[in-house]
């Protein structure tokens, strides 16, 4: 335990230094500073589990020493010590970031030892809880970003922010699967020149990072520099990157790629520390399955249109087709019924009016069949007006003589056709026309 106080009272630090050296317990490797100034120094450059802190310094007195020191070094617990015995100062320097409260003369070496043990352990409860907090409001951040989008750019921005503000990470990388080669490709780094990290030439998928899509679980090197299965060493050397963590985007137990995190510095990554980003990478992988599906989704709805638009084409073109004969038909129709090759008599002119009849239905069936914009909203607009029943039925019924006859078959109607001649119902004819043809 290396204990650091604060103290400008020589004598109270020998007493001090004296109850450490008698515990067994545990050994205290005590330094003392007898200046405020002095102390903050040492907090800056060197590492202490405990302070001990003198609220009535030269250079320094009362509450405003314990926040400085507080500001200075948030993770060192800090006991106050001093000759002031009132139980509301006491308080306030808890409130204020202490973790104990001793005053000199009134404790032995035992309960300081305590005091200072019980100090460290309840300052690294708070820092558990705290990065607990952090965490599950990294998650919730996350969530919540990630839903508002589907642009997996987006996404990976995203991800990397919040890294940023959590975790002391050197640099992160991203690596994903390409979903229809399955070749594992750069996506996205962090604190990183990306074109260099994307511009390297590489023989192969990195093993580390394909060890973790194999296994589908994380993987940790001490010395990614030194490490035998490190590909292409010399850039981690030329950016000062040492410790390693790579963990699986997973999502429904398949990889998507690979989420991997730097250091600087020589990093333990612990159990916790593993398993949040572990936790961290399973719900960015769903996030990516997410707009990846919705990339997908995208490029089969362009192809659906750009093959609408081939049928669409093709349909005009095959009703170009049809028309030019039948307009034909029609014209020449018209030109016999007008006696341009002869004289007609009033039956064949009654037939050759059909002729010409059915030619501009069938034109019109071929336009109706052209109008995809209609079929495509579901619904064909019927033109109504006002049609005299008696009329359509029997011209209907007049059309399909020449094939009742060929076919030997004999037209007669089981009820009446007798209508008043102002028997009109709104109706389109054409539709009504086609409607009884396809009964008949």
């Amino acid at each position: 335990m290396r204990v650091l106080l604060i103290d400008d009272n020589e004598d109270d630090a020998a007493l001090v230094r004296e109850m450490l050296a008698s515990t067994k317990a545990e050994h205290c490797d005590l330094q003392w500073a007898d200046r405020f100034s002095l102390g903050l120094s040492r907090l800056g450059k060197e590492s202490f589990d405990v302070v001990l802190l003198d609220l009535s310094l030269p250079d320094s007195c009362g509450l405003e020493t314990l926040q400085k020191v507080h500001s200075l070094s948030l993770e060192v617990p800090i006991i106050v010590l001093t000759g002031l015995d009132d139980d509301a100062v006491g308080v306030q320097t808890v409130q204020l970031g202490a973790q104990d409260y001793l005053v000199k003369g009134h404790f032995d070496d035992s309960l300081l030892v305590r005091s200072l043990r019980y100090a460290i352990e309840r300052k690294r409860t708070e820092k558990h809880i705290r990065v607990q907090r952090q965490r599950l409001a990294i998650h919730q951040e996350i969530g919540q970003a990630t839903a508002a989008t589907l642009d997996l750019g987006d996404i990976l921005d995203i991800l990397m922010q919040k890294i940023d503000l959590l975790l002391p990470y050197s640099a992160a990388l991203v690596w994903l699967k390409d979903r229809d080669s399955g070749v594992v490709e750069r996506a996205a780094c962090w604190n990183l020149d990306e074109a260099e990290w994307k511009g390297r030439k590489l023989p192969k998928t990195p093993e580390l990072v394909q060890s973790v899509i194999d296994t589908k679980a994380p993987v940790v090197v001490d010395n990614i520099q030194t490490h035998p299965r490190t590909l292409d060493a010399n850039f981690y050397r030329k950016h000062g990157l040492i410790s390693y963590l790579a963990v699986p985007l997973l999502t429904q137990g398949e990889v998507l790629g690979v989420l991997v995190f730097l250091t600087r510095e020589p990093h333990q990554f612990t159990e916790d520390e593993i398993m949040f980003l572990y936790t961290l990478a399973g719900q960015t992988g769903m996030a990516i399955h997410n707009c990846q599906l919705y990339a997908q989704t995208k490029k089969q709805a362009e192809e659906l249109e750009e093959a609408s638009k081939l049928q669409a084409d093709f349909t005009a073109m095959i009703a170009h087709d049809l028309r030019s004969p039948l307009i034909n038909v029609i014209a020449v129709g018209e030109m016999m019924n007008d006696g341009l090759f002869g004289p007609v008599s009033d039956e064949q002119k009654k037939w050759l009016e059909r002729v010409v009849k059915s030619g501009r239905d069938l034109v019109d069936l071929v336009s109706d069949f052209l109008d995809v914009s209609k079929l495509e909203a579901g619904h064909v607009e019927l033109m109504k007006e006002k049609v005299e029943l008696e009329y359509l039925l029997r011209s209907t019924l007049d059309n399909h003589q020449i094939l009742a006859r060929d076919e030997r078959l004999s037209s007669r109607t089981p009820f009446s056709l007798s209508f008043s001649k102002s028997t009109l119902i709104p109706a389109g004819s054409s539709r009504f026309s086609t409607t009884f043809s396809a009964t008949l």
